[in-house]
C-alpha cells in the first residue's frame, strides 16, 4: 500500500470509493463543489489530499484543503483535514493515522473543524488542542419564531422581552446596505490591522482568501455588510429552516454572521467601539426586515463577546440555545469543535488557548451545503 497525492484522473474511483464505505449521497460528490472545496484549480495545480491506493484501488481518502496561516505575524502553509475515510474493512488499523501524519510531514499546521466526537480522543494523543464547542452567541429576532428553534422548548424563559430589546435598538438604525461591490484589497488590509497584531492564529484572509471563500463559493451566496476603512466587515448570509415535516419551523429564516471584524483593533480588547456596534444593529434591522427570526454566531473566540453582549445576543445555554443545524432541521445536531496543531522548529506543538486564535463557521469545510441542489421552498 502507498500514500499518494490525490490527482482528478482518480474523480470517479474516489466517488465510488466514498459511497461504498462512507456515504450514498453527499454535496462534495458534485465535482464544482470538490474541486472548489479543495482548491484543486487554484492552489498551483497541487492536490493536498491524500490517497492510499493498493495496485489501482483506493483503500483511504484523506481530503485536505490548503491554505496560508497567520502564525505570530509570520505566514505559513498548513492543511485543513476533512473527509477522512478507510475501506470498512481495513478500519481501527492505523491507516487514518498515517494520512494525518503524512500531512503532517508536508506542513507545519493542521486542523480541523466539526471532527466526529469518536476521533477526538485520538487527536489528543497526537498532540493536538482541543476547543470543544466554539463560541455560540445567539438573538431573538421574532420571540414566538425564536422560541420554535429553540434545542429545547420551553415556555419559562421570557423571550419576549429579549426579543422587544433587540428589535427595539435595531429598529433606531437605518437597515445596513449589502455592498455591491467588494474590494478584497482593502478586506486584506483590514485582516492585517485588525487580526494579526491581536491573534496568534489565524488562517491568512488575503485579497485570494476572501475571493476563494466568500466571493466565488460554490454553495452559497454571502452578503458583506460595512467599509474595511471606516466600521469593520460583517459576512453573512440569509438560511432557511428545512423541515418538511413540520410546518411550523419549515422556512424560517436565521440570519447567520460568519465573519465580525471591526475597523478598531482595540474592539479585541474590550475597548467599545460604537460605530462597529451600529453596524451590527444596521445588519440586524436588514435582518428584521427581510423576514428573519432568529441570529447566530460562532468563533473560536470569546474576545467579541462584550460588543455582541452590548447588542442583545448571549452566549447559547440551555434555556437559549438554537438547533445546531437547519439544513436539514437537526436541533440537537452536534455542535461545532475545533481541533488543531501548530508545530515549531523543535517539530513540537506549540501550546495555544482559543482566545489566541481566530477562526470562525467559514474555516476548514463546515460552512457548506448539507442538501444539494439547495432545497427551494
Amino acid at each position: 500500500m502507498d500514500i499518494v497525492p490525490y490527482d482528478q484522473t482518480r474523480w470517479e474511483d474516489l466517488i465510488t470509493f466514498l459511497k461504498e464505505n462512507w456515504a450514498p449521497n453527499h454535496v462534495v460528490y458534485d465535482s464544482t463543489i470538490f474541486d472548489w472545496q479543495y482548491r484543486c484549480k487554484d492552489w498551483n495545480d497541487d492536490s493536498h489530499s491524500l490517497l492510499v491506493v493498493d495496485e489501482k484501488k483506493i483503500l483511504g481518502f484523506l481530503g485536505n484543503i490548503p491554505g496560508q496561516y497567520q502564525f505570530d505575524g509570520k505566514t505559513i502553509y498548513g492543511d485543513a483535514l476533512t473527509m477522512w475515510v478507510v475501506d470498512e474493512s481495513l478500519r481501527n488499523r492505523g491507516l487514518g493515522v498515517l494520512l494525518i501524519r503524512q500531512t503532517e510531514k508536508n506542513v507545519p499546521v493542521t486542523l480541523t473543524l466539526g471532527c466526529n466526537q469518536n476521533v477526538v480522543s485520538m487527536y489528543e494523543r497526537m498532540g493536538y488542542s482541543v476547543l470543544s464547542r466554539l463560541n455560540r452567541y445567539v438573538a431573538p429576532l421574532s420571540a414566538s419564531e425564536y422560541r420554535k428553534l429553540l434545542i429545547e422548548p420551553r415556555q419559562d424563559v421570557d423571550i419576549e422581552i429579549w426579543a422587544n430589546r433587540v428589535r427595539n435598538e435595531a429598529c433606531k438604525t437605518s437597515p445596513a446596505r449589502p455592498l455591491e461591490h467588494i474590494n478584497v484589497t482593502a478586506l486584506e488590509r483590514l485582516f492585517q490591522s485588525s487580526i494579526v497584531g491581536n491573534f496568534r492564529f489565524t488562517q491568512n484572509r488575503n485579497a485570494n482568501f476572501w475571493t476563494w471563500r466568500y466571493i466565488e463559493n460554490k454553495g452559497f451566496s454571502y452578503i458583506f455588510f460595512g467599509s474595511p476603512t471606516e466600521e469593520g466587515i460583517i459576512v453573512a448570509r440569509v438560511e432557511r429552516a428545512y423541515a418538511p415535516a413540520q410546518l411550523d419551523v419549515h422556512g424560517l429564516k436565521v440570519l447567520r454572521l460568519i465573519e465580525l471584524i471591526p475597523f478598531h483593533d482595540r474592539v479585541w480588547n474590550g475597548v467599545r467601539s460604537d460605530t462597529f456596534v451600529h453596524l451590527i444593529r444596521s445588519v440586524l434591522r436588514w435582518a428584521i426586515d427581510e423576514g428573519c427570526v432568529a441570529v447566530d454566531y460562532q468563533s473560536s473566540t470569546s474576545r467579541l463577546e462584550h460588543v455582541l453582549f452590548d447588542v442583545g445576543f448571549t452566549r447559547e445555554d440551555e434555556t437559549t440555545g438554537l438547533a445546531q443545524l437547519f439544513q436539514p432541521y437537526r436541533p440537537k445536531a452536534t455542535p461545532i469543535n475545533f481541533v488543531w496543531k501548530v508545530r515549531g522548529r523543535d517539530n513540537k506543538p506549540i501550546q495555544l488557548s482559543p482566545d489566541e486564535t481566530y477562526f470562525v463557521k467559514a474555516d476548514c469545510d463546515m460552512d457548506r451545503p448539507n442538501i444539494w441542489p439547495t432545497p427551494t421552498y
